[in-house]
């Protein structure tokens, strides 16, 4: 009876396990919707998380030694988080509607909102988060109910193996098959029926109420108490730092998608629970200061053995890139490579915490023993995070903490093995030799070459700048070409904006919306790059420009080394720059713009798909004027037509009209809530009073009409374009063809797009063309000339040179003298060309 009960007690930490951390990754999603996703907005969510599951481990560790059925406490715990997991949604939207109204206005980067997300986030996570961490001391004291004294220590650290084991699960089963498939609510739901059904069974299971309690091990004392405690918190506060810096490794040189950073924390929770499976199998008559000094040593060897293999990791993606073309095989090579550089000293980082837990085994007070030791390794991870994170990181870098954790692990050890002089040196010798290694070679670690496998076209160039946080990953700008000299900003090795073939692009996104716009009065830039798209900006007739960056170093980057492309805009007395997610400034903004442009990276990287679900969408309507413009960058390679289709209609759930462009070579959606028709007098008013202007950079004779030539698709080819994919085969997810902030839709299924080549781009181009609708309106067009001119002009747009030059010279002859300067800048242009090509000029 007792050896099945336990089988089943084990079972079920598993699966509690299982669940808490799936509900874990839920919640930190929940979180970020409502308080953004600013580095400190994430810290706050962290200490009310952990502060929470440190209090509760405390409270009920305690109450685990008093109760007669602590079974039943464990049950009752994992019924109450259950309970809580359901009510999640609701609570959520209570939090943000109570945020909203008390941060309205408000910076979102202002002092005053750090303390109310800090308390808000202790008020929503603080009831789970409480019962979390009282689960391990109440199964530990049950568990001990069915074993003899001699055993408590070996079935405390297997229940604790167990639970990491169903971390480990968790996150692999949410990151690659729950999120990607249920969405968010339906993955907490299933969360929360773990945690019912452990709970049920809890109650239902008979507790042993007359076994002794565990015995005081006398060979325990040397670790008793302070030293104890004091490791416990060292062992939170190491994991955490460690993971903070292999985190922010990990989305340079693995990847940033959101499959990345699961396969990253599934890999640190596998070496956790495997170190702490080794220390569950062995038979320690006692645990000593030695014991602790290997560990130490141990972890400090592991990441010394790997750290030079950091920048060898992008080469192997370059060389496998060519052989293996599907996304499973290309995950696979990315967990390999991961894998060589965490697991092992992940491994030996999770014998610490299950070492001492050996040693809170044997003492009388069970519960209050374990909780005590939980709560403070908890507290130290908090700490640790924080202090990684916001000052030794940004001080010293990732190698630099990488050296200082060695040193310090080195350190202790060298504590443990007082009056051992060769374990002795051997710590000392490990800690010279983390400083004599060499530095990594910068350019190839943030070459970017796991993105699409292949060799980047800056690698090779000079680092001209770096600088690195835990709010912006690694920045870097790398010179790439001598004569012209060309830049290009990155961030983790992924491309930013450059003073080079983009550069057309990068004026578009904000050139195109002036089709459209008859008021200048405010705008609004999510996402600044090299600050060109500020600059055209500042050159346009907007009175007031707010512009959002979550990364201070980009901004400086920008200031520093492309203040040719952006023209010093982002001092300009109109521009006011946000360090803020470009979602929560909406959300707590007063304020209603003519323009919103958002120019953010790939939308595969975490966290970007947020900005083009319907929920975000909702935000832009409520924040633009009646006639106010959406001008949204939208990658039109590595897409496939399906993904680009939903992209379309999810944001004309919000905004009915919408137009594709091709300015630059990159997509822009343009959208309103009003039918989108270019005034042509306006047009042409525009054009005079911007001529010569860095607004008008890129545009022939500064002729704003060539434009509307760059539209691949109008309102009705929008329209035709989704009919045409929702016809073939698009069943199944994601609901209504429309991605949400619930079914994440967009996060899961762009990151597959990665694995296409660059030729698949043409025939995404080809799926649009054939819908073959892609003229927008003009009103105001009077006469054969103008009418000559606007058609010239779309040709010149399309680049079919001397069709509008024909046009235009139809135009100049039917009295329309204001196509004559395109005609003239057109012809020149043409001469150029074929003169390039090696044939005459007409």
């Amino acid at each position: 009876m007792k050896a099945t009960s336990r089988l089943q007690l084990l079972t079920l930490y598993t699966f509690s396990g299982i669940a808490g951390l799936i509900y874990e990754v839920a919640l930190q999603r929940e979180f970020s919707r409502v308080f953004g996703v600013t580095t400190f907005a994430s810290a706050t969510v962290l200490a009310a998380y952990m502060g929470g599951i440190a209090l509760g481990a405390r409270l009920f560790g305690a109450l685990a030694d008093r109760v007669a059925r602590p079974l039943r406490l464990y049950g009752a715990l994992e019924l109450g988080i259950a309970v809580y997991a359901l009510l999640t949604p609701v609570l959520t939207a209570l939090v943000s509607g109570v945020f909203v109204r008390l941060a309205s206005g408000v910076d979102p980067h202002a002092t005053r909102l750090i303390v109310l997300r800090l308390l808000l986030a202790l008020l929503f996570a603080l009831p789970p988060t409480l019962l979390m961490g009282g689960t391990l001391p109440a199964m530990a004291r049950a568990v001990s109910k069915l074993v003899g004294a001699a055993e408590v220590a070996r079935a405390t650290t297997t229940l604790y193996t167990l639970n990491l084991l169903g971390a480990f699960l968790g996150s692999l089963s949410a990151t690659y098959l729950l999120l990607p498939n249920l969405g968010l609510s339906k993955t907490l739901w299933l969360g929360a029926a773990f945690s019912a059904i452990a709970g049920a069974i809890a109650l239902v299971l008979r507790d042993e109420q007359g076994a002794p309690s565990p015995a005081q091990d006398a060979a325990t004392p040397p670790l008793a108490n302070r030293v104890l405690l004091a490791a416990a918190a060292w062992s939170g506060f190491s994991v955490f730092a460690y993971e903070v810096v292999w985190t922010q490794l990990n989305g340079l040189v693995i990847g940033s998608s959101a499959y990345a950073f699961g396969m990253m924390l599934s890999l640190f929770l596998l070496g956790l629970m495997l170190g702490s499976a080794i220390i569950s199998r062995l038979k320690l008559p006692s645990v000593e200061w030695r014991h602790i000094g290997y560990v130490q040593l141990s972890v400090s060897v592991a990441v010394l053995v790997t750290l030079p293999l950091w920048d060898k990791i992008p080469g192997v993606f370059s060389s496998v890139g060519p052989h293996v073309t599907t996304f499973g095989g290309r995950e696979l090579v990315r967990f390999v490579a991961a894998a060589v550089v965490l697991l092992p000293p992940a491994l030996l980082l999770g014998v610490f915490f299950p070492l001492l837990l050996r040693v809170a085994a044997a003492n009388r007070e069970l519960g209050h023993a374990v909780g005590g030791m939980t709560a403070l390794n908890t507290g130290g991870a908090v700490l640790g995070s924080l202090v990684t994170g916001f000052g030794v990181l940004p001080l010293l870098g990732s190698r630099g903490t990488l050296l200082v954790l060695v040193a310090a692990g080195c350190l202790i050890a060298l504590f443990c093995f007082r009056g051992r002089p060769r374990l002795m040196a051997a710590a000392v010798v490990v800690m010279v030799a983390g400083f004599a290694l060499p530095g990594w070679d910068m350019l190839r670690l943030t070459s970017g070459e796991n993105v699409y496998f292949l060799s980047q076209y800056f690698q090779g160039g000079k680092l001209l700048y770096s600088a690195e946080s835990v709010q912006s990953g690694m920045t870097t700008v790398v010179q790439y070409s001598e004569a012209p000299p060309r830049k290009v900003l990155l961030s983790n090795g992924k491309f930013q904006g450059n003073n080079g073939g983009e550069l057309v692009a990068q004026v578009r996104f904000s050139q195109i919306p002036l089709l459209f716009q008859d008021s200048f009065e405010r705008a609004l830039l999510i996402g600044v790059g090299t600050g060109t798209s500020v600059a055209v900006l500042a050159a346009s007739p907007y009175q007031r420009i707010d512009a959002a960056e979550l990364s201070p170093d980009i901004l400086r980057a920008s200031r520093e080394h492309f203040q040719e492309v952006n023209k010093g805009a982002l001092d300009s007395p109109r521009v006011h720059v946000h360090y803020a997610d470009g979602r929560n400034m909406l959300m707590l903004s007063e304020h209603v713009y003519d323009l919103i442009t958002i120019e953010v990276t790939s939308i595969w990287i975490a966290g970007e798909a947020d900005l083009y679900n319907r929920e975000f969408y909702a935000l832009v309507k409520n924040h633009l004027r009646p006639k106010g413009v959406l001008q949204q960058w939208v990658q039109l390679h590595h897409m496939t037509p399906r993904d680009l289709a939903i992209i379309l209609h999810t944001v004309r759930q919000e905004l009915p009209h919408v137009a594709l462009f091709y300015g630059g070579r990159q997509g822009q959606i343009i959208a309103s809530r009003e039918p989108l028709v270019m005034d042509y007098a306006r047009i042409r008013e525009l054009s005079a009073k911007l001529r010569g202007s860095f607004a008008a950079n890129n545009v022939p004779a500064s002729d704003f009409m060539m434009l509307a030539g760059e539209a691949l698709l109008n309102e009705q080819g929008v329209e035709a374009y989704i009919q045409q994919q929702m016809a073939t085969g698009s069943s199944g997810r994601p609901s209504g063809f429309v991605s949400t902030d619930d079914n994440l839709y967009l996060e899961y299924s762009t990151p597959r797009g990665n694995v296409f080549p660059m030729s698949q781009q043409r025939e995404l181009l080809q799926a649009i063309g054939s819908v073959g609708q892609a003229e927008l309106p003009v009103r105001g067009v009077e006469g054969p000339g103008e009418a000559a001119h606007v058609r010239g002009a779309r040709l010149a747009g399309q680049r079919k040179l001397k069709e509008a030059i024909s046009a235009l010279t139809e135009a100049v002859a039917a009295g329309a003298s204001q196509a004559e300067p395109l005609r003239a800048d057109l012809e020149r242009l043409l001469a150029k060309t074929e003169k390039l090509k090696g044939a005459p000029a007409p």
